[in-house]
């Protein structure tokens, strides 16, 4: 019998392929298939830093760090959406834990602690499914945004943060009683500012209930003596390595 050579088959190493290893969920029929952030995206955040300094979006930065690794790179994502996907892809592309230091509130013990935390326990959503909220005899109903251009373009308009967040529930509004959502954008906004002051805080009230918000808050026990401690982690420690821009 002659000798039979197994064929083995050659990678090219020129051959590029996206590899979307990471599903996640923002809510229930919203999904998204991440990659891991490659070179050129490092490249890219650090281009976007030099030229614009501290002075950086959620779009902005979204536009170099998250669409780039999408499959669906057409979706559309609001501010904590952008800030819950930032925090999934560091997890694997970096480090899917990081390193936090504190002292013990009891003062008995008063030590240093230092734990290594995991990105998912820090980086949860909470959200509920979009519906009407009556208040006062008004009815609202809530749902997705059909036109992205157009809610980034106003969104980042709005440099205070309180205009801002009224401005995403604004765009987030189906109808108001029998008034479709093709009322014009700057009617509703007009619309809030003249509504009385409690009457609006319901309506944001019941708007947060159903967006989509980033929960960061963990429950950290110290090592020495079991004394729990409640953290907000608005940015996780070193979200990106100092070799990174080295």
């Amino acid at each position: 019998m002659e000798n039979q050579t197994a064929q083995v088959e050659k990678i090219n190493p020129f051959k590029i392929e996206e590899v979307y290893s990471k599903e996640i969920t923002l809510r229930p029929g919203k999904t998204v298939q991440a990659r891991k952030w490659k070179v050129k995206d490092r490249k890219n955040l650090k281009k976007l830093i030099e030229e614009r300094g501290e002075d950086i979006s959620p779009i902005q930065l979204a536009s170099v760090l998250i669409f780039p690794c999408l499959k669906n790179k057409d979706i559309l994502l609001t501010e904590e959406e952008i800030k819950f996907l930032l925090s999934e892809i560091r997890a694997i592309s970096i480090s899917d834990k990081f390193k936090f230091s504190y002292i013990c509130s009891n003062e008995d013990c008063n030590k240093l602690n230092e734990q290594e935390i995991l990105v998912q326990d820090v980086n949860k959503s909470k959200f509920n499914n979009w519906g009407v909220a009556e208040i006062d005899g008004i009815e609202v109903e809530f749902g997705e945004i059909v036109n992205s251009k157009f809610y980034y373009e106003k969104m980042y308009e709005f440099k205070d943060p309180s205009e801002r967040n009224l401005a995403d529930m604004a765009m987030h509004i189906v109808r108001v009683n029998d008034f479709e959502a093709s009322i014009k954008f700057e009617q509703f906004m007009t619309y809030f500012n003249e509504m009385d002051t409690d009457l609006l805080d319901q309506i944001v009230q019941e708007y947060k209930k159903q967006k989509f918000m980033q929960d960061n808050e963990h429950e950290c026990e110290c090592t020495f003596c079991g004394t729990k401690q409640k953290f907000i982690f608005d940015e996780i420690p070193d979200f990106f390595p100092k070799s990174w821009f080295e």
